[in-house]
């Protein structure tokens, strides 16, 4: 085994550390807020210890003629219970995140698997896998548009949760590349997904965020909104979506509201690049053409507001 990363995460005091195997077979120790990378690129296997609790990986090729339809496979296994398989398909670059973290409001330890989608700027396909009764608990956290993302104790109870962006405000709004989705907090609870935004622990990942995103939507350049560059100028329509949602998550939706609408008599012709706004659930696809009509709307339908 060589380690060639290390990081340190100031909040979450957790280790990643990046795993190459030199040998087709690698056996390695995962402990308690530790997150390994892991790497393919010669046929490599590994058997990851993590307490009474280990897992399996390796990659399946269903068609070798096919270059980018190969299959990351972990196995868990622990005493007393049978085995459970998670299957992730990978695109052209295959690597897979792996840490035990005790993401679960109970405190009990969960493997986190993290394996890398392939395409156009997308995505880490998350999963929570813990012990439950006699049998194992997988808590899907979801496609997470973006690179490897480490979880972090956020307000300070010893226990780490997942800050991600809410995904379903990309297209909404904007083009992808002008869409600047607010944060989520989301963690597991018994071995389900919960997402905890609405909790008031995370107020400050939210009035963070509605800082930036205000000055996106009104019209003053600089903001660094999720660690990247945006102008006012290319992303004042997701923006504000987003600014809005900002303002459920923190009470200060009908204030939040007024300031959009101000900023949108101001600059009539933000809405000139994109003017149908399709609001998708798991059952419904609704358009509009006005921008606050949307955001309400969409803020209802995915439970942001009443």
């Amino acid at each position: 085994m060589r380690l060639t990363n290390f990081v340190l995460p100031l909040a979450g005091l957790g280790l990643v550390l990046a795993v190459h195997s030199a040998s087709a077979q690698e056996t390695v120790t995962l402990d308690l807020g530790q997150q390994f990378e892991f790497t393919f690129d010669n046929g490599e296997t590994y058997r990851v210890e993590a307490g009474a609790m280990r897992f399996d990986l390796r990659v399946e090729d269903p068609d070798p003629s096919d270059e980018f339809d190969n299959i990351v496979v972990a196995t868990f296994h622990r005493k007393g219970a049978a085995d459970y398989e998670l299957s992730f398909p990978t695109g052209y670059s295959i690597v897979t995140y792996a840490g035990l973290w005790q993401i679960d409001r109970d405190g009990q330890p969960s493997l986190v698997i993290q394996s890398f989608t392939g395409g156009a700027h997308c995505c880490m396909d998350i999963h929570a896998v813990r012990p439950d009764g006699g049998g194992w608990a997988d808590a899907e956290i979801g496609l997470v548009d973006g690179d490897e993302v480490v979880p972090w104790d956020i307000d300070g109870d010893g226990l780490v949760e997942f800050e991600i962006p809410d995904g379903r405000f990309n297209y909404t709004f904007d083009a992808y590349a002008y869409s600047v989705p607010p944060p989520m907090v989301v963690a597991t609870v018994n071995g389900q997904y919960a997402d905890l935004s609405a909790d008031p622990a995370y107020r400050r990942i939210f009035e963070q965020f509605y800082d930036d995103a205000a000055q996106l939507c009104v019209g003053i350049d600089g903001s660094t909104v999720n660690a990247a560059p945006y102008s006012s100028e290319s992303a004042p329509n997701s923006a504000c979506a987003s600014l809005l949602a900002a303002g459920a998550r923190l009470g200060t939706y009908q204030g939040t509201k007024a300031l959009v609408q101000a900023a949108r008599l101001s600059r009539p012709h933000q809405d000139q690049d994109w003017e149908d706004y399709l609001v998708v659930t798991d059952t419904t696809q609704d358009t509009f053409t006005d921008l606050l009509k949307a955001t309400e709307y969409a803020l209802k339908v995915w439970g942001y507001i009443d």
